[in-house]
C-alpha cells in the first residue's frame, strides 16, 4: 500500500516539474537582449579663482574683565587688519601662571589679491604687548562653489556630448532605436599654473604693474557611456 501511495505521489509531481521547467524557458527565451555600444569621452577646464584662504592666529593674555568682550574686540581687530567677513575657526582658552587667561585664536576668510599686500604689516600694527595678530598663511585655492560650478560646466558638456553620439548612432541605425544606459564619471584635478595669453603679458610689461594674480587647477572629468538599443 504504502509503494501505491510513493507511485502516485510521483506522478502528481512529475508534470508540476515539467512545467515549471517549461516557464522558466520561456521566461530566459522572452528576456530582452542588448545591444550596447560603448565609449568614452572626456572634458576638460580650468578652475580659477582671483581670492585667496587667509588665516591668521591670535596670542592673547585678558583678565576677567576683558574676557566678556574679547571675541568681539578680536574681530573689530581682524577687520581692522582687513575689512571682510572673518570666521573663528579656533578659541583655546587656559590659564597662565600669573592668573590671567591665555587664549589661542585662528580666524579665516578670503580676501582678492589687491587686499593682500600688507597684509602682515596690518597685523603688525594691530599686535601690542600681550596680544598678537599674525598671518599665518595666503592659500590660492578655489572655493567649493568655484569647483562645484566647473564640474557642472563639464558634465553639461559631456551630456551634450552624448546627445550628439546618440543622434548619429541612430541616424546609421534608425531600427534599433539606442538609449543612455549608463555614464560612469571620474575625475581628476590638477593645481597648474594657468597660462596667459602672449598679449596679455606684452601689456604687464608696458604698463610696468601686473593684473591680479589668478591660480587656477586643470580639472578633467572623463565619461565611460554605455548606449543600448533593447531587442525582445
Amino acid at each position: 500500500m504504502r509503494r501505491w501511495i510513493v507511485l502516485v505521489s510521483l506522478l502528481v509531481c512529475f508534470p508540476l516539474v515539467t512545467w515549471a521547467a517549461a516557464d522558466e524557458a520561456v521566461v530566459k527565451s522572452t528576456k530582452p537582449v542588448l545591444n550596447q555600444v560603448i565609449y568614452q569621452t572626456s572634458a576638460e577646464t580650468w578652475v580659477s579663482t582671483q581670492t585667496a584662504e587667509v588665516i591668521v592666529s591670535v596670542n592673547a593674555t585678558l583678565n576677567e574683565n576683558q574676557l566678556a568682550k574679547a571675541h568681539s574686540n578680536i574681530l573689530n581687530k581682524l577687520n581692522n587688519i582687513a575689512k571682510s567677513d572673518w570666521h573663528i575657526t579656533q578659541f583655546n582658552r587656559s590659564p597662565n601662571e600669573s592668573g590671567l587667561e591665555q587664549l589661542q585664536i585662528l580666524a579665516q576668510t578670503r580676501l582678492p589679491e589687491t587686499a593682500l599686500s600688507d597684509l602682515r604689516d596690518q597685523a603688525k600694527k594691530s599686535s601690542k604687548p600681550g596680544e598678537t595678530f599674525k598671518v599665518e598663511s595666503i592659500t590660492f585655492e578655489p572655493t567649493l562653489a568655484e569647483t562645484e560650478a566647473a564640474r557642472k560646466q563639464l558634465r553639461d558638456e559631456i551630456y551634450q556630448k552624448t546627445q550628439a553620439e546618440l543622434t548619429e548612432l541612430n541616424k546609421h541605425y534608425a531600427n534599433q532605436h539606442y538609449l543612455v544606459h549608463k555614464i560612469d564619471f571620474t575625475e581628476n584635478v590638477t593645481p597648474q599654473p594657468m597660462p596667459r595669453p602672449r598679449m596679455m603679458m606684452m601689456a604687464e610689461n608696458t604698463a610696468g604693474s601686473a593684473p591680479p594674480v589668478t591660480v587656477a587647477n586643470k580639472m578633467t572629468i572623463t565619461a565611460n557611456i554605455a548606449l543600448v538599443s533593447i531587442n525582445r
